[in-house]
């Protein structure tokens, strides 16, 4: 008889506290957590999404501007 996979469980994910959106299993956060909190040091920026956290720090997306040399070998 063939072997079957056993079905996905539904993950918990964590919610940004800035935008609402999911963005990461609420156990990998606690884990996190738990070893950044054991070295004293700062957890708060972990209940952030990747954009907002950047967002927070002011960090903007950069899309540089490459030499028409570089242009011509990757056709952008």
């Amino acid at each position: 008889m063939p072997k079957t996979c056993p079905m996905p469980q539904p993950v918990d994910n964590t919610a940004c506290r800035r935008c609402g959106a999911e963005f990461m299993p609420a156990a990998d956060i606690a884990a996190i957590t738990e070893m950044l909190a054991a070295r004293g040091l700062s957890t708060d920026h972990l209940a952030l999404c990747p954009a907002c956290r950047a967002y927070e720090m002011g960090l903007t997306p950069v899309s540089p501007q490459l030499p028409d040399t570089v242009r011509r070998q990757t056709g952008r």
